[in-house]
């Protein structure tokens, strides 16, 4: 794809976006109050009896980074070493996860939100406003004008690596892939941080719909491996 043809994975803006917030950088009290009742029936739906320390949202519409294709990260903070289960924790929550996201598709003023359950002990790095408390926990900040260099040739060349793997249709590829872009922004948010190129990259792939489209072929390929002609 042209660098023009490219959805960017980031846009700095100067202030924050003001669907969700205010001039004094408060949430709207329309938008947490609706974030607070998905909060109480995503909490109902875990099952889980164990307490929410906090409900904070953090990413991109926390931030000055914020896009049309930037979701709204909602976050249920939880104590990992009270929850009494038979499998490892974060697996529990984040099949409930997978399991919510299938059964709903909740938007505030057309930004998608997307629900999460943090461990109280490994807190997430970045911008965070806490829901309950009405306030920052980590306030964010702006950055320099200019983003790092590279991002759409580096772009593209993830975009050819996919496409000749959906190309090829074989699910070791396919997984190999995956496994690749995920260390590839892993690696990049250790070394470089949110605003590095490795993490601009990932956010341009997923906002140009390829990630999508990869998970979609490892489905299908999966599907294709356990059905009989």
């Amino acid at each position: 794809m042209r660098a023009s043809e490219l959805v960017p994975g980031v846009i700095l803006h100067t202030e924050l976006n003001p669907k969700l917030w205010t001039l004094t950088n408060k949430l709207t009290p329309k938008v947490r109050a609706a974030l607070l009742k998905i909060a109480i029936k995503f909490h109902k739906f875990l099952e889980v009896p164990v307490q929410v320390k906090d409900v904070i949202i953090t990413g991109s519409q926390a931030n000055y980074s914020y896009t049309d294709k930037s979701d709204l990260d909602l976050h249920l903070i939880i104590d990992y070493n009270r929850v009494q289960c038979d499998q490892p924790v974060d697996e529990l929550f984040d099949t409930k996860r997978s399991l919510w996201k299938l059964k709903h598709n909740i938007n505030i003023h057309d930004i998608p939100v997307e629900l999460y359950v943090e461990d109280l002990n490994k807190p997430v790095t970045g911008s965070s406003y806490s829901i309950i408390l009405d306030q920052w926990i980590n306030h964010p900040q702006r950055h320099a004008e200019h983003l790092p260099g590279g991002v759409d040739g580096v772009t593209n060349a993830w975009i050819s690596v996919i496409n000749n793997a959906i190309a090829q249709d074989k699910i070791k590829e396919l997984y190999m892939v995956r496994d690749l872009i995920k260390n590839y922004r892993r690696l990049g948010l250790k070394q470089q941080g949110e605003f590095g190129r490795a993490n601009i990259v990932f956010k341009t792939l997923r906002n140009n719909g390829k990630i999508n489209q990869l998970m979609k072929a490892i489905t299908d390929a999966e599907d294709q491996s356990l059905s009989l002609d």
